[in-house]
């Protein structure tokens, strides 16, 4: 596991499409080896450490387990009717349904990005696509030329946006964090939702839960790449309770959320840690 024997396969692989290690260069690998009373010794210390990181992952699951049951608690009371042609019948009967089209400020239509954003340009306007709705939207974010991005005017995002995949993985969302200014790309649609009937934190854990997902996989279509057209994205529909409910539930979930979360950053904490403890140790 150290970084050392690592960096030593990596110099050695073979192999174009499934890379594999000839048994010759494993054999030829030199390593220090310690006395057998030091080497329990170290075992043990990283035996201890691997264990508590195990430990961390198992508390990871079932904090992702309970947000599951109370996302499901919350979205699908109706969990008998789960088998129904119709999926939205799981959805509260109480909570009034408007489409996304609806759900929208005025005079800000649902759309996708840029279709071809190009090289990135260190000048460029920060372009999101769908491997950047897990991150932070900071420096790493493609940088689209202003001479191509100028044509794209109507998908602009600023704070608050909800940005949803609508190619290759569907159903992906994230919200634009606050004083943020941008575009997107082709595989993402954005949802600019009106505060005075949709909040976004609530739209965003519903669109993520497992009911919401069974229902909008029915509209994906595409042979080799999935798609959802924005025709029907504006056609789906949000179940929405009180804007004071729907605050509630946001606050709710968020808050189960945040234990998988601080578990996620503990064990990368710890994975960081093992590496250097491996590295000083061998």
């Amino acid at each position: 596991m150290s970084n050392r024997f690592g960096q030593y396969v990596q110099e050695r692989w073979a192999g174009s499409t499934n890379k594999f290690l000839n048994k010759t260069p494993l054999m030829a690998y030199e390593f220090s080896l310690p006395p057998i009373d030091e080497q329990l010794r170290i075992e043990a210390s990283l035996s201890a450490f691997i264990e508590m990181k195990e430990s961390l992952r198992a508390a990871r699951i079932k904090a992702e387990a309970a947000y599951d049951r109370i996302s499901l608690a919350f979205f699908a009371p109706n969990v008998d009717k789960y088998h129904d042609n119709d999926p939205t019948s799981v959805f509260p009967t109480n909570w009034k349904t408007f489409s996304f089209e609806e759900s929208c400020v005025p005079g800000a239509p649902i759309c996708y990005g840029i279709v071809q954003v190009q090289d990135s340009v260190i000048d460029g306007v920060p372009t999101v696509a769908i491997k950047d709705l897990s991150g932070d939207f900071g420096a790493k974010l493609h940088r689209t030329a202003r001479s191509i991005e100028s044509g794209y005017v109507r998908s602009r995002i600023t704070g608050g946006d909800l940005l949803i995949s609508v190619k290759a993985v569907i159903g992906e969302a994230a919200l634009a964090p606050a004083g943020f200014s941008g575009n997107i790309s082709r595989d993402l649609a954005r949802v600019r939702l009106d505060p005075n009937l949709a909040n976004g934190q609530f739209c965003l854990h519903l669109i993520r839960s497992k009911a919401f997902r069974r229902y909008v996989s029915k509209y994906i279509v595409g042979s080799t790449r999935d798609e959802l057209s924005i025709a029907t994205l504006r056609k789906l529909r949000l179940p929405l309770p009180t804007i004071a409910e729907q605050r509630y539930i946001a606050a709710a979930l968020q808050e189960a959320l945040r234990a998988s979360e601080v578990l996620n950053a503990r064990i990368e904490h710890a994975d960081d840690l093992l590496q250097r403890m491996i590295g000083k140790m061998f």
